[in-house]
């Protein structure tokens, strides 16, 4: 699960960034106002930084 979960936030980053890329005003905003690349960064090692604790826990 931690893997899906992983995967999951890269596919979305890809998403958005496309979006961004091609100058989405929607996105473009949501991406300013919700901590830039920098928020997704610290999104994306998260789970990978706490991938041992969650495989602990469910298969607990």
């Amino acid at each position: 699960m931690p893997g899906v979960i992983e995967q999951a936030t890269a596919v979305y980053r890809a998403f958005v960034a496309r979006r961004v890329a091609g100058g989405d005003p929607v996105y473009l905003l949501a991406l300013a106002e919700c901590g830039g690349w920098e928020r997704w960064d610290r999104m994306q090692t998260w789970p990978v930084d706490h991938r041992q604790t969650f495989t602990a826990a469910l298969l607990n």
